[in-house]
């Protein structure tokens, strides 16, 4: 089976590789019978890719440990939700899935593209199908998932368990569905570029797909923090990953509210096309980070080549890209200047305070990445972000405000037009209530360590927090110890978590993880150190963040804002 899996992904490989070749061929000459080779090169790619995924599949649930993938990160004992995250839980498992992910959402974009004009829609099929080549070639030479070992082991190591939560489960799918995302944004404004179009079409064509990013890209990091709280009681630490999530939804930010002025005025079109490289190469640095093997995080990534190959790729596409947009220097400027309005200077305004905001905030990355530490304090971030973000919101609302309410005294203080659309409203009402539940948790939570025997109880800022017991169970290579840690209130029962603690054989390492329960507008964390066998010993973190779930109703909101502009996009 594993030779059927490779030959399935060079099969894929190959496909992808002609299909680019004959979508080249018609973006240069504009014959409709390139296209047609194209789209079924691709749709022959699509189907390989998805004929390797389902070896792979095969291979994690039948219990196949002759793969080297699934030795590692499988065992018998895995509940079915897990056994799926094993799928993507290594890096080759993961790039095959980004691989599928982004075959899929090429395969769609041929479809919509289906009525446009034949050079510009070869030239964005051409640079998305190069991005799944570059992808599927990593996973053939590099991250081979259908490796196979020279024995075959009676049982697997098993997940880990801070993998073995339902975020990591939701938040690489997420992850491939906004980098895919960023790939196709990318691959129109680049067609723009190559055809010399440089009209408001490739923002029409591509703006659902901005917004769809921006949900995604939103989603990911949310369900990162909900995993980060579960695991390590941390909602945010400032790391290197976190910041590039950041970064990337800082970028595709800017570029819903800069191809606004593009399509409505022609005005900002370099912005444009500045945040749109911006997101993709935030894509392509989000792929180094996880998969490099020196910044691993969520999975344990051991190919260290891969993130090498990541980083050529970057150079690659920024080279191009900004090679292409020299060509067309003059089309870039404005055709006119704009009439003096309020809503474009406020645009212009928080353009300024994007890009300086991006500048840090990518400077901030780079000095991490660099200095080989996976973390950071937030106070950089803080000073930084905090008044950067303050006055350009400030500067921004008072620009677009001041008109509308020096016609207000005129009419006796009532003010007519909409300032916003329904979608806008709610989405900025979103991120207030985010950032609010955000600072508010971060002003207040606290932590406390303490010592509990079972049976045994202690009190933390009013919470009642107690040992039922400990239970231990030998594995096949590790011993599995869970504590029955029960939280109240007052008379109030808040419920029962069952943290975990993990040593394997042979190594002296404990894998232990964190359980959450809510409380109120809260989470309370409890972080499960260490068991002594034979005291009965059990070292608890406990940890409170007493008003992050004000965030849920922000993050609703802005999705509604969304889902709303989506539906515009499509219907335009």
């Amino acid at each position: 089976m594993a030779g059927i899996g490779g030959g399935f992904q060079i099969l894929g490989l190959l496909a992808g590789a002609a299909s680019a070749v004959f979508y080249a061929l018609g973006a240069r000459t504009g014959r409709p019978v390139f296209r047609s080779y194209g789209n079924a090169q691709r749709f022959l790619m699509l189907v390989s890719v998805v004929l390797a995924f389902a070896v792979l599949c095969r291979a994690v649930f039948a219990d196949d440990f002759s793969f080297r993938y699934v030795s590692l990160y499988s065992d018998r004992t895995l509940p079915l939700i897990y056994k799926i995250s094993v799928l993507w839980a290594g890096q080759s498992g993961a790039l095959l899935t980004a691989c599928l992910v982004m075959s899929f959402l090429g395969l769609f974009e041929i479809w919509r593209l289906e009525k446009a004009e034949e050079k510009y829609a070869c030239a964005v099929n051409m640079v998305s199908v190069i991005f799944c080549c570059v992808l599927l070639a990593l996973t053939v030479f590099i991250a081979n998932p259908f490796a196979e070992l020279d024995f075959i082991p009676v049982n697997g190591s098993g997940l880990p368990p801070v993998l073995q939560n339902v975020y990591v489960f939701l938040y690489p799918l997420f992850t491939c569905l906004w980098i895919g995302g960023a790939s196709i944004i990318f691959s129109h404004a680049f067609a723009a570029l190559i055809t010399g179009d440089l009209s408001p079409y490739w923002i029409n064509r591509s703006r659902p797909w901005i917004y769809a990013s921006w949900i995604f890209a939103s989603a990911s990091l949310f369900a990162r923090s909900l995993w980060s709280y579960a695991v390590h009681g941390d909602f945010w630490n400032w790391s290197v990953q976190e910041m590039t999530a950041v970064l990337a939804l800082l970028s595709v930010t800017a570029l819903i509210h800069t191809s606004m002025a593009y399509e409505a005025k022609g005005q900002m079109k370099t912005p444009s096309f500045f945040y749109a490289l911006v997101f993709f190469e935030t894509a392509l640095f989000s792929l180094y980070l996880t998969h490099s093997g020196a910044k691993d995080v969520i999975t344990p990534f051991k190919y260290a080549l891969c993130g090498a190959y990541m980083l050529v790729a970057m150079f690659l596409a920024a080279f191009f890209f900004t090679a292409a947009a020299a060509v067309n220097r003059k089309g870039l400027r404005p055709a006119c200047r704009a009439a003096p309005n309020a809503r474009y200077a406020a645009l212009r305004i928080l353009n300024i305070g994007f890009s300086a905001v991006i500048f840090f905030v990518f400077a901030g990355v780079l000095f991490q990445t660099a200095a080989g530490d996976s973390s950071m304090p937030g106070r950089y971030y803080l000073l930084v972000m905090v008044p950067s973000c303050v006055l350009t919101v400030s500067f921004m609302g008072a620009v677009q405000l001041y008109p509308v309410f020096k016609a207000g005294f005129r009419r006796g203080f009532r003010p007519g037009g909409r300032v916003m659309s329904a979608g806008s409203a709610a989405s900025h009402a979103g991120l207030i209530l985010v950032l609010a539940g955000a600072a508010l948790s971060s002003v207040s939570h606290g932590d406390g360590e303490m010592i509990l025997y079972p049976g045994g109880s202690a009190s933390f800022r009013g919470y009642e927090v107690t040992v039922n017991g400990v239970k231990s169970m030998q594995r096949d290579n590790y011993v599995s110890t869970f504590v029955d840690i029960s939280l109240s209130s007052g008379e109030k029962m808040i419920g029962n978590i069952y943290p975990e603690i993990r040593g394997y054989n042979n190594s002296n390492k404990l894998k232990a993880e964190t359980k959450s329960v809510f409380s109120g507008l809260g989470v309370v964390s409890v972080a499960f150190l260490s068991y002594d066998f034979s005291s009965g010993e059990v070292r608890l973190l406990v940890m409170d963040y007493p008003f992050v779930l004000m965030t849920a109703p922000g993050f609703l909101l802005l999705i509604f804002g969304a889902f709303r502009a989506i539906r515009r996009g499509w219907n335009n």
